[in-house]
């Protein structure tokens, strides 16, 4: 169901999907994070707006739901290139704080995990800052030192990210098949092997696994309806089905998170009601 007109770019929901947080352009210009009732109705509230937030994409939430963390590819140190930055940001207060360690990497799709020490950590895809090589990689939510999980060929366009408990990631890249389609990558223990190709997405690639990391969800298009769908992968057979997700012309599809306590997910579309519109799907 469609929850609000917005000129989304991805979204989440709460830790119990009652809530949905997304990055959008606001009405007055300044792009930030907001927030809507899963329900739907009334309009969005705004968590964070403007500076330091530049063109913020990505977005997941903290374990115990108290940050969002946010990866805005147009933020940043000047002296890295305004090559981006990744935010946490203080839930219901709305303090944004660049996270050390996470500027010039043109960060794009994240999500948050914790380690196998533990700790939260946010895995995401960019470009290394020193070679400029595409990649998947991990941050200390709190800040630190960036280790990569996986760089350079076969991945090209690294975007959405899900992991699963076990800690195998799975990253959408759009370019990364010479038919244009999308490829997901799983990567594992640092092997990378494609795991689904053929695949239509929009901008930022929405994909997430549900709560027992049987199925990954894909956003894609349907270029036969003109209208988005969720593709449902099973991860041990690799057998697919469809959930159509939006009206016809609507197909311009971009994110996908999972609640972290519920098979709630969250994604958006562009062109939705003219302006976009954020949309819940419950399994």
């Amino acid at each position: 169901m469609p929850l609000v007109p917005a000129i989304a770019f991805d979204a989440t929901p709460d830790v119990a999907g009652a809530y949905v947080y997304f990055t959008a352009l606001g009405a007055d210009g300044r792009a930030g994070v907001f927030r809507i009732g899963a329900q739907g109705g009334g309009g969005a509230a705004e968590i964070a707006a403007g500076p330091p937030l530049v063109a913020p994409l990505g977005i997941a939430t903290s374990a115990d739901g108290g940050r969002v963390f946010v990866a805005d590819p147009g933020a940043g140190d000047p002296a890295l290139d305004d090559a981006g930055a990744l935010f946490a940001i203080d839930l219901p207060g709305g303090a944004v704080a660049p996270i050390d360690g996470g500027a010039g990497l043109r960060a794009g799709g994240l999500e948050v995990a914790r380690g196998a020490d533990n700790e939260e950590r946010i895995i995401f895809s960019g470009r290394d800052r020193d070679d400029g090589q595409p990649g998947v990689f991990s941050l200390p939510a709190r800040g630190g030192e960036v280790s990569a999980l996986a760089k350079g060929s076969p991945l090209v366009d690294p975007s959405g990210i899900a992991v699963a408990g076990r800690g195998d990631v799975f990253v959408c890249d759009a370019l990364a098949s010479p038919d244009k389609t999308a490829t997901i990558f799983r990567i594992e223990d640092g092997f990378v092997s494609p795991f689904a190709t053929g695949l239509h997405v929009g901008t930022p690639c929405g994909i997430a696994l549900t709560r027992d990391d049987a199925a990954l969800l894909v956003l894609t298009r349907d270029p036969t309806r003109g209208a988005d769908e969720v593709v449902w992968i099973e991860v041990a057979s690799g057998a697919r089905s469809a959930t159509a997700a939006g009206a016809p012309g609507h197909d311009e599809p971009g994110g996908l998170h999972r609640a972290r306590g519920a098979d709630v997910f969250a994604f958006v579309d562009h062109r939705a009601q003219e302006r976009g519109s954020v949309f819940l799907l419950r399994r």
